[in-house]
């Protein structure tokens, strides 16, 4: 390349030689830019290299649902029910991941890291689910009504 580079320079001496030279020379850096450019560069760029392996830090998953009432009087209509639901590793006694609120009918929506968990809303609790990347999943806990 720095030799092509040195030929061009000299070669601007000589008129007939300028358009073919500025030629290759063009292609010469439009070849490195667009290496230079490459995504892989880049930091915004959600692969991650790891010796051989690739990590992908965004795939998260989607659990959605709304609380469920259950119990109560035999034949009562029940009210939705919204409230605070805490997110556990694992178990009911694993660690908290996070806790959020519902919308006022019990709805909600959150992301998550693949892995296990259950939804333990002051009122009851969830089945334990998983949770894959780029996956949606409903889970609906069960909140008992004396």
């Amino acid at each position: 390349m720095l030799l092509q580079i040195r030929r061009f320079l000299v070669g601007l001496g000589s008129r007939r030689h300028i358009g073919k030279e500025l030629v290759g020379f063009m292609a010469i850096v439009m070849i490195v830019a667009a290496g230079c450019t490459s995504p892989r560069f880049h930091s915004s760029n959600p692969l991650r290299h790891k010796g051989r392996q690739t990590i992908v830090h965004s795939e998260m998953g989607t659990v959605t649902g709304q609380m469920e009432p259950s119990g109560g009087p035999e034949g009562a209509s029940l009210p939705p029910i919204h409230g605070t639901i805490v997110v556990r590793a694992g178990t009911d006694t694993g660690p908290i991941v996070t806790s959020f609120s519902t919308d006022p009918i019990g709805r909600f929506s959150i992301k998550l890291k693949p892995g296990t968990y259950v939804l333990l809303p002051s009122c009851g609790a969830s089945p334990v689910f998983t949770v894959s990347p780029g996956v949606s999943i409903t889970v609906n806990p069960i909140c008992g009504i004396p």
